[in-house]
């Protein structure tokens, strides 16, 4: 199961994450997906999108990565998280390389993520994952597994 999922979340390129206001109503937005080595989510945003609002409020977050096809059939990857914005310097590095450098995409300046800019990286921390099996049935993932051979 976990050597499905790491196969499958590979070649994906977009997730949904779904966030909850001060009042309980849902939110939900999809991000480019980015991903460490331990499966937890990394992502930019404005700290003025909705989803960035309630993440300040409110840390805890769920995570769906879902596609159909020929070969695989469906794949369904859930997860319960718990997300922060990247305030911490060394981190920030660290995630700006996991998310840009080894991608290939343009690499933001530090500045560009933090001080006055209103841009941040975000880093979702799962804590609970399933994912679909052949009846569509949520089969709880082994995080350890899944995080131990990569």
């Amino acid at each position: 199961m976990e050597q499905f999922v790491r196969d499958n979340l590979a070649r994906h390129k977009q997730f949904a994450l779904a966030t909850v206001d001060e009042t309980g109503k849902p939110w939900v937005v999809c991000l480019n997906l980015a991903y460490d080595e331990k499966f937890n989510f990394i992502w930019k945003s404005s700290k003025e999108t909705e989803h960035s609002k309630h993440i300040a409020a409110n840390p805890n977050v769920a995570i769906c990565v879902f596609s159909e096809t020929e070969e695989v059939g469906d794949f369904g990857f859930y997860t319960k998280a718990l997300a922060h914005e990247v305030v911490d310097g060394e981190e920030l590095v660290r995630l700006i390389d996991l998310r840009f450098t080894q991608a290939g995409k343009p690499t933001p300046e530090l500045s560009e993520v933090s001080g006055d800019s209103l841009m941040r990286l975000y880093y979702a921390e799962i804590d609970e994952a399933w994912v679909n099996d052949n009846r569509h049935l949520k089969i709880a993932v082994n995080l350890d597994e899944l995080r131990r051979d990569r």
